[in-house]
């Protein structure tokens, strides 16, 4: 029989480089999957069928990598920026999160 084929990859991959500590939310599709702040050299992967909403800290220490494509930081060191990302790049409307989440 043949081989089972690969699923397919989802269609938002967000990388994020941390080359300053910050404080990171992350909603991916409505749902929180972190809270906390992360270290310096760091680097963390998200994937998401629909959208990926990230608060950050401290925008100008983090680089940011969307579906391969690098987009930079997010903003200046210190700032806190919120940004989403879906599949055909950054979002214009941000999509609502259940605080509870």
């Amino acid at each position: 029989p043949a081989p089972a084929p690969a699923p397919p990859a989802a269609p938002v991959e967000l990388v994020l480089t941390l080359e300053a500590a910050s404080w990171l939310q992350v909603v991916v599709d409505g749902v929180v999957v972190e809270r906390a702040t992360v270290a310096a050299g760091e680097t963390r992967r998200y994937e998401a069928e629909a959208a990926i909403l990230v608060q950050y800290g401290n925008a100008g220490g983090v680089r940011v990598e969307l579906n391969g494509a690098p987009l930079g930081r997010p903003g200046a060191l210190g700032a806190v920026v919120r940004v989403g990302y879906g599949p055909d790049g950054v979002l214009d409307a941000l999509p609502t999160v259940d605080a509870t989440g």
